[in-house]
């Protein structure tokens, strides 16, 4: 025996309420037509859904078994009408966000957090490449945002760009290297000391590249690091140097209470411009 699902949202409207119509009012409907409903149901069925003369109205054992099916209907509908307008109001569903390695490390990823503890309902999927890789995947459909350096030559007509920072790069050092305890920071300076930087491809490496060139530096060994906390991890080693966006360098400034346990917000780092 087929039974219509509508039929049991109603019967368990009318178990829930108490009253045929209580039942009617939850569900937008007439009483006549969910008193007809609860008729056509014992009729077809050949037994009572409802003890007679008891008010509220109370169930038979078979009208409550009958009832649970019809309200995991009615609260399926209820999920169902409260995820689209969750949807639709912006506070559930899924954000596709790409961005370079060192900015979505340091920068973004901290506001990720702080954005999900106020929205859980919406989930972000991060994933890492640089501007090209970004914009290839962002034209396939793979990602919904990226998050990337890039000059106004690289703009697209086809896409919609909004500026988040200005780019200013930094030089960057532990706090006990030599740098810091100079007061003006000149090119010899610099060439005495090793530097690390990103993996190519990353707009960093150019910029470290184009910064020394300015500078007179052709060429200065440099390791390559894929992530902005082996980059902090390496600035104490050996005195050496790297080039970061100024947006990093809270990152690296002192905390008043030092937390030796976190290797990647200590050792502090100081932050000079390289400009």
């Amino acid at each position: 025996m087929k039974l219509d699902e509508r039929h049991l949202v109603q019967l368990a409207a009318v178990i829930e309420t108490g009253g045929v119509t209580e039942g009617a009012a939850l569900l937008g409907m007439t009483q006549s037509a969910v008193s007809r409903t609860i008729s056509m149901l014992e009729k077809r069925i050949g037994e009572q859904l409802f003890i007679p003369g008891r008010r509220p109205m109370q169930p038979t054992p078979l009208g409550e078994q009958l009832g649970q099916q019809g309200k995991a209907i009615l609260s399926s509908s209820r999920k169902a009408d409260e995820i689209i307008r969750s949807f639709k109001s912006g506070s559930s569903g899924r954000v596709r966000l790409g961005g370079v390695p060192f900015f979505m490390d340091a920068v973004i990823s901290p506001m990720v957090a702080s954005f999900q503890r106020s929205e859980p309902g919406i989930m972000i999927d991060q994933s890492y490449g640089n501007y090209p890789d970004l914009m290839a995947v962002l034209e396939s459909g793979q990602i919904d945002l990226a998050v990337t350096p890039t000059g106004t030559s690289d703009l697209r007509a086809d896409y919609a760009f909004e500026p988040i920072l200005p780019a200013r790069n930094v030089l960057a050092c532990s706090v006990g290297h030599p740098l810091v305890h100079k007061r003006t920071i000149a090119i010899e300076d610099i060439v005495h000391y090793p530097w690390v930087a990103p993996l190519p491809g990353s707009p960093l490496v150019l910029d470290l590249h184009n910064i020394l060139l300015t500078l007179g530096i052709p060429e200065v060994s440099i390791p390559l690091c894929r992530r902005i906390a082996s980059q902090c991890h390496q600035l104490p080693y050996r005195d050496r140097c790297a080039g970061h966006p100024a947006a990093f360098r809270r990152l690296f400034l002192p905390p008043r209470k030092q937390d030796h346990r976190h290797p990647a917000r200590h050792p502090a780092a100081r932050a000079r411009s390289a400009s």
